[in-house]
């Protein structure tokens, strides 16, 4: 485990306590929502891919505890299926040894619990994968990439974590990490030659003095260089297994403010390519308001959508990052009103009545669903867009909210 993976388990930042709140919220909804539904079956899998110790060390739970929690609150409200199984099943996977050692410890009591409601295997997802799939056949799954950095995320993995038909994947992307790893794919070596002409061209009162720091400079240089090559290859490998190695050239070729965004929108891309029929990405900052890396959650499901966004909404507004890097991430995910004002009213076009929201006919079509199942807006932006529809003439009732788009 790198210096940095201990930093973090040793408390978690304000941001990671933000990604687990989401994870909190959208895991509860998504699996209620699937068990409620029928037709998807009585047991529902989440999937840790990246489990880490399962706590930090003051006390804060970590990913595999708040899902294994959430499947013991499901078991209590609803029971053991027909087989007498947890309807709410949790793998927790982790490769390094220690790490590994204190989640087992973490999980004893959900893994001890009858019936059980996790398992914990050391390794990684793709050691399990397709014994797993096997395993749980079409029962619905969520996995959770979480990796520290990039390394370890495997695009060729996610056909099959999107295969079933009401499986999910939300992953961290560590776009500020993959801008780095491609960053170092352009550093250019140390001339060696150069370095020696510098000794030569100023040359000291001692030859055997300029001789013997000409064998430091190029002992120096091929050690430098070595090591450069050692990390370049190392990064291509690493961004290769994430984005495929066409991504690589497509990153080259943007503007070099625009990379960390081609970088998310790629990995994106393959998700869709592997099944995902919306993908939604969420901007993380720390406590000093710097970016940390990307949430991207991919589902088949609109009802997925929204709900991803609303727990990811909730949750920002209950964090405690900084009023600052709140307002950064809430600006980083609004769209243009007036675009979105063009939007609503080209969908709604002739309609003389939409309401705003659902009454107690929760199947009608109105604008805050349009808007959070079908366009990039989040909740954080809603007020903001009905009262620019208000402003804009289009409202005709405030009790309940009722909009017009006559054809006139």
């Amino acid at each position: 485990m790198s210096n940095r993976e201990r930093q973090h388990f040793e408390a978690f930042g304000e941001h990671t306590l933000l990604k687990h709140m989401i994870l909190d919220k959208y895991l509860k909804a998504w699996a209620r929502k699937i068990l409620l539904w029928g037709g998807a079956g009585d047991q529902v899998w989440f999937v840790d891919a990246f489990a880490g110790e399962g706590s930090d060390r003051v006390g804060n739970p970590g990913s595999p505890v708040i899902a294994s929690n959430i499947a013991k609150g499901v078991l209590v409200e609803r029971g053991a299926t027909a087989t007498g199984e947890a309807p709410m099943r949790v793998l927790a996977i982790e490769r390094n040894r220690n790490a590994f050692a204190r989640l087992q410890t973490k999980l004893k009591p959900f893994i001890d619990h009858k019936p059980r409601i996790a398992a914990a295997r050391k390794g990684t997802l793709h050691d399990y994968l397709a014994d797993f799939i096997g395993h749980i056949d079409n029962a619905p799954a969520l996995f959770f990439l979480d990796p520290c950095g990039v390394q370890g995320l495997n695009v060729d993995d996610l056909p099959t974590l999107m295969a079933g038909p009401h499986n999910e994947v939300f992953a961290l992307f560590s776009d500020v990490g993959a801008h780095r790893l491609h960053a170092t794919l352009a550093t250019p070596e140390r001339d060696r030659e150069y370095e020696i002409q510098k000794i030569l061209a100023a040359p000291s009162l001692f030859p055997d003095w300029d001789a013997e720091k000409i064998e430091e400079v190029e002992a120096s240089v091929e050690a430098s260089n070595e090591a450069l090559r050692a990390t370049r290859e190392a990064a291509e490998r690493i961004l290769t297994e994430a984005l495929r190695a066409e991504a690589l050239p497509e990153v080259t070729e943007a503007p070099r403010e625009e990379r960390m965004a081609v970088l998310t929108k790629i990995f994106a891309r393959r998700l869709q390519e592997a099944g995902a029929l919306h993908v939604l990405s969420f901007p993380v900052r720390n406590r000093t308001n710097a970016r940390v890396y990307q949430l991207v959650h991919g589902s088949k499901s609109k009802q997925g959508l929204r709900t991803m966004k609303e727990s990811m909404s909730a949750a920002l507004s209950l964090s405690d990052l900084p009023e600052s890097a709140r307002d950064a991430i809430s600006f980083e995910v609004a769209i243009e009103t007036s675009q979105v004002i063009e939007d609503v009213r080209q969908h709604f076009h002739g309609r003389t009545t939409v309401r705003w929201t659902q009454g107690k006919d929760r199947d009608v079509d109105t604008i805050k669903r349009y808007l959070l199942e079908e366009t990039p807006v989040f909740p954080t932006q809603l007020t903001e867009i009905r009262e620019a529809l208000a402003t804009a003439g289009h409202i005709v009732s405030r009790r309940p909210v009722v909009f017009s788009f006559p054809d006139s």
